[in-house]
């Protein structure tokens, strides 16, 4: 069951940025909200892919420090490879804005096809990695 929600576009991705566990803290009522793009629905007309055909160039996968549980996004990116929403299907309710938050921050290598660069939505599948305390 463990290897259901691996993923090799997480797996073989490149750990650039260290994002901070997605329940360190307590969100802050000063900090700017959810940007609404990251949760609008996908992209009109975007062709769904396999994860697998997409690359990861940035970004670190979300991290909890009460939680390894797997979780479940479609992750939406235009033709220069940048996140355009995210929709988490499945994961704790209260770490679901906070896992869009960090997909939300990754760059991906533009998709192309006979056409050259597209837009594309593809499913995340993966768990929370546990953050060092």
């Amino acid at each position: 069951m463990a290897g259901f929600y691996s993923s090799p576009l997480v797996d073989a991705a490149p750990q650039v940025d260290a994002a901070p566990p997605v329940d360190a803290a307590p969100p802050d009522a000063s900090a700017a909200p959810l940007d609404a793009a990251l949760t609008a629905p996908a992209i009109s007309g975007s062709p769904r892919v396999d994860a697998a055909v997409v690359t990861r160039l940035t970004g670190a996968p979300p991290r909890s420090h009460s939680s390894s549980a797997p979780y479940v996004a479609t992750v939406c990116i235009d033709e220069a490879g940048a996140v355009t929403s995210v929709d988490v299907h499945a994961a704790p309710e209260r770490l679901k804005p906070r896992i869009a938050r960090a997909l939300g921050r990754w760059r991906y290598q533009p998709y192309r096809d006979g056409s050259g660069p597209r837009p594309v939505c593809f499913d995340v599948l993966d768990r929370l990695r546990r953050a060092a305390p």
